[in-house]
């Protein structure tokens, strides 16, 4: 099993956020871009524009951006796919990790939920400062 800050961890995390961007319900109208970005920062940012937009009015009442952007994910955002059954998030963080589910199994379906939503917001800023950097 790897720690959660190994790097192949990160950069699987990271793939999987990659994987599940969707843009297709925006671009093309009011306000978002006429095509879908072209290169991942790009595609991260607008993630992060769309993120506050529709739930940017929780960032205070939540206390930080990233508490809000797991709230988010809970909401099941179809600018950003994610696994939403205890079955398939158990699965996808023993592979990030490399799990035996022997391992998996001695947590409880509610503390891999909010460790899946950790990584996944911890990820996602790391790649929006990369973004933002490049910019």
């Amino acid at each position: 099993m790897m720690k959660s800050n190994n790097k192949e961890v990160k950069n699987r995390i990271r793939n999987y956020i990659l994987d599940g961007l969707d843009f297709s319900g925006y671009c093309g109208y009011e306000g978002y871009p006429a095509k879908e970005p072209e290169t991942v920062n790009d595609k991260i940012l607008l993630c992060r524009d769309i993120f506050r937009e529709e739930y940017g009015h929780n960032i205070r009442r939540m206390g930080s951006e990233r508490e809000a952007f797991m709230g988010w994910l809970c909401c099941l955002p179809s600018a950003l796919t994610v696994d939403c059954d205890f079955y398939s998030v158990r699965k996808v963080v023993a592979g990030w990790m490399d799990q035996t589910s022997v391992q998996s199994s001695r947590f409880s379906d509610d503390e891999v939920w909010e460790r899946f939503l950790q990584l996944l917001a911890r990820e996602f800023f790391e790649m929006v400062r990369t973004a933002e950097k490049s910019k």
